[in-house]
């Protein structure tokens, strides 16, 4: 039994992330065959939920396709979709969706903490001495520089965090480009210590990455992957600049 519950959690979070880039009919359909991983319905019960997720999956593609991806507004439909589907559902139904539910989220919540707890003592620690070792090469104007330059991350990841406010893609990609003027010139002057420095990190990164796929792996967990990796050319340079 428990070895069952596993597989349908697995089934509903790959499927969920697939949804994520699929048309809304495609997606209605997914969350059909999703739920009757966990439960059965009857043919009334799939064509209203179709509906209901089409419906929805179209609000929202609306507005991000007007460019405003207002994380309440996506928020408030959702829970919508959530509240006309279970009205269609048994209570005996919806228990069960429940504990899925409460299983995935577990799961994803310890994963994040071993992810977490890996940084926190394998990577952090030895990018840290790094960074207090170059920091000896940075003249004054340097350093406040790179100040300024965590100053405007530190708000604009406030904003983010901040669903009221939501920030648009252009007010986000400008924040970029403040960061990018004040610590491109510091990369350009310190090029060839900052390229030593990445060699010399590498296989910490390595390590990191690996453990990472290890325990998604063994979670059944899919994590966002980043465009770029950690120490790519460029990315990597005002990342550690940016460290602490």
């Amino acid at each position: 039994m428990k070895a069952f519950k596993i597989t349908l959690v697995l089934l509903i979070i790959c499927q969920a992330v697939i949804a994520q880039k699929a048309k809304p009919e495609e997606r209605a359909k997914m969350k059909v065959e999703k739920m009757e991983k966990v439960i059965e319905l009857n043919p009334n019960q799939k064509s209203e939920i179709m509906e209901i997720v089409l419906a929805s999956t179209l609000k929202i593609k609306a507005i991000r396709e007007n460019g405003n991806n207002d994380k309440e507004a996506i928020k408030a439909i959702y829970q919508a979709e959530r509240n006309e589907i279970k009205k269609l559902l048994t209570p005996e139904q919806v228990t069960a969706l429940k504990e899925v539910r409460k299983t995935a989220m577990a799961k994803r919540k310890a994963t994040k903490k071993e992810l977490r707890t890996y940084h926190k003592h394998n990577v952090k620690p030895v990018v840290s001495a790094k960074r207090a070792e170059f920091n000896k090469l940075l003249s004054l104007e340097d350093q406040k520089a790179i100040e300024s330059a965590r100053t405007l991350r530190t708000t604009a990841r406030t904003a983010k965090k901040d669903t009221e406010s939501n920030p648009n893609k252009e007010e986000m990609k400008v924040n970029r480009n403040e960061i990018k003027t004040l610590l491109q010139p510091i990369a350009l002057r310190h090029k060839e210590e900052l390229q030593e420095i990445k060699t010399e990190l590498k296989p910490i990164f390595d390590a990191a990455k690996t453990h990472k796929e290890t325990i998604v792996a063994d979670t059944h967990l899919n994590q966002k992957r980043r465009k770029n990796d950690p120490v790519s050319e460029g990315r990597f340079a005002y990342r550690f600049l940016l460290s602490e």
